[in-house]
């Protein structure tokens, strides 16, 4: 059903993951949100402020802006106690960005990179990617959900699979032209709300090749389902949220907002609302 120029990331195979239909009318039909997402669609949209501006506080301070200059340019009470949170905690980071980081070390905020798998382009925005060649890359991903959801569910989460295996087989432009193997790269979950506790994942050369297997298998499959194919969840947790449910007769009345930002299991759901810094329909 995708055209040869769709371009796929975490986002639209998550959402392909989560729910068929809601693939379908997000990013091959490309429908406009018939529907808010919760039934405080302010409080929502705060939200979603807060972490654009939370982006890009840290986009800044790994671009070299003084953490001062950033500190004194935030005004919102919310804002300034994650970025303290931040701040707190950026001298304990593996690459000690604070203190005395190493030579040759790269940092790379809000770093894209695409890639071919098969015949399925893949693209993938990183939050931050610290690269010292030849040893070790590190992926950041921030996070501002309340919540943290358990490890077990994160690892074979799209974005866990996709974004390192991706660095790996796309990312030898941070390497001196050479390869970036598998063992060289960590990912790690930093949940802003949470600082002192990250999630980070290993990769490997075992991992790289089962994802590389089972992501363009998928792909394939995706890409060849006619369009009338594309089933509805059987997740009703997933339509609650979903602005796509009056297209598909799964209710008319939003989300209750203090449920998806305190029930650790809903964390997957606020993962998939558009978010402002995936501009792309085609997002992952």
């Amino acid at each position: 059903m995708t055209t040869p120029d769709f371009t796929f990331s975490q986002h639209s195979i998550q959402d392909f993951l989560d729910c068929q239909r809601r693939f379908l009318l997000r990013h091959v039909l490309r429908l406009a949100w018939p529907a808010a997402e919760t039934d405080d669609q302010a409080a929502y949209e705060l939200h979603q402020e807060q972490g654009q501006a939370f982006h890009r506080c840290l986009q800044q301070y790994f671009s070299g802006i003084p953490e001062e200059a950033i500190t004194s340019s935030i005004t919102d009470e919310l804002l300034a106690g994650w970025w303290r949170n931040f701040l707190g905690e950026a001298r304990g980071f593996p690459w000690n960005i604070a203190g005395n980081p190493p030579p040759g070390l790269m940092l790379l905020p809000e770093f894209t990179l695409t890639a071919h798998l098969g015949d399925h382009r893949v693209s993938a925005k990183y939050d931050l990617v610290a690269a010292l060649p030849g040893e070790h890359f590190w992926i950041y991903d921030w996070k501002t959900s309340r919540s943290i959801p358990p490890r077990e569910k994160l690892e074979p989460r799209v974005q866990t699979r996709l974004y390192s295996w991706l660095l790996a087989a796309a990312g030898s432009g941070l390497n001196a032209g050479t390869d970036i193997t598998p063992d060289q790269i960590s990912m790690t979950y930093w949940y802003v709300q949470h600082p002192a506790r990250p999630i980070s994942f290993a990769y490997s050369s075992e991992q790289f090749t089962s994802d590389r297997q089972q992501l363009g298998d998928l792909l394939d499959y995706i890409a060849g389902i006619p369009e009338a194919d594309f089933r509805l969840t059987d997740d009703p947790v997933q339509c609650r949220f979903c602005t796509y449910r009056s297209y598909c007769e799964r209710g008319f009345a939003p989300g209750v907002w203090s449920d998806l930002s305190g029930e650790s299991d809903l964390s997957s759901v606020l993962d998939n609302l558009p978010e402002w810094e995936d501009s792309s329909p085609l997002e992952l």
